[in-house]
């Protein structure tokens, strides 16, 4: 019961929104077709808990179209904004740094081999690599350029025992140990084209530079905390599929060293009944 009444306070929410918002502020007498932008797309998914979905289906009725490209955008951003509060919570600190074709095609053609990452199936060891190349934000250090304390670079390693994000599941931390002393307190990793980018910024008068040595030191105890909630997503989405049917569709997860989120779309809200077996599906 009580689910249901909240169920549908987040839908008369969202079509009060959807008429009011968008409906009455979207110019009707143009010949083109009107589109809900993907911000307000995204308030309607993040700050109602309206689903995509249903906006979507609204605004067919409506003779409008969604910004669906736009949606997925404001929902990046969003993720992105947690990610940095969740560093900030931990002391951590950097810039964001990504790769995009031109970059990794530059890596391919400087014959920089894609990352070996099997080590991340080891736990509990201190991997040596060697670094092929060191990416800012302005671009690749050239040979014989150093990176110094308290600058933010990505690492392109040999191999690395590192998770990279992936499947919403959030990346491993830990830090890189580097030559002569000092390290990379490394605050993401992600994958691009099979090359994995450590990011992080240089600490304790470090320095780093190609070609050197280094050491992999994943943070394995925030690593145990991270693995049963990645486990208990796949479980998750078995038991609402077992309890809900085919008509059940994952719709996004995350998973961290602090909770686990399951996004869903169905036709109907879950009944308490179906709640309840869901949650022994699980505890089973």
């Amino acid at each position: 019961k009580e689910e249901e009444q909240s169920f549908s306070t987040m839908l008369d929410r969202g079509i009060k929104y959807f008429d009011e918002e968008i409906k009455q502020t979207t110019n009707t007498q143009s010949n083109e077709k009107i589109v809900v932008t993907g911000d307000k797309a995204f308030y309607l998914y993040d700050t109602l808990g309206f689903p995509i979905d249903l906006t979507e289906l609204m605004a067919e009725e409506a003779g409008m179209t969604v910004d669906t490209k736009g949606f997925q955008e404001e929902m990046e951003t969003q993720k992105q904004r947690s990610r940095e509060a969740r560093l900030a919570s931990k002391g951590l600190t950097g810039q964001r740094l990504e790769l995009i074709a031109e970059q990794t095609a530059w890596l391919a053609d400087e014959g920089i081999e894609v990352t070996d990452d099997s080590f991340k199936y080891v736990w509990d060891e201190r991997v040596e690599a060697t670094v092929k190349a060191i990416f800012t934000n302005d671009g690749f250090l050239k040979e014989g350029e150093v990176a110094e304390e308290g600058s933010t670079v990505g690492l392109i390693l040999d191999k690395s025992s590192f998770y990279a994000e992936a499947g919403g599941q959030d990346a491993d931390l830990g830090t890189i140990s580097l030559e002569g002393g000092g390290h990379l307190v490394i605050n993401d990793v992600q994958t691009y084209g099979g090359y994995i980018l450590h990011s992080g910024v240089v600490s304790n008068d470090g320095s780093i530079a190609v070609g050197s040595t280094v050491h992999s030191e994943v943070d394995y105890a925030r690593r145990k905390n991270v693995a049963p909630n990645h486990s208990m997503t796949h479980v998750l989405n078995a038991a609402l599929r077992e309890v809900l049917g085919e008509g059940c569709d994952q719709r996004g997860s995350q998973c961290n060293d602090e909770k686990l989120r399951f996004d869903f779309a169905h036709k109907s809200a879950m009944t308490t009944a179906q709640l309840r077996d869901t949650e022994m599906y699980v505890r089973d």
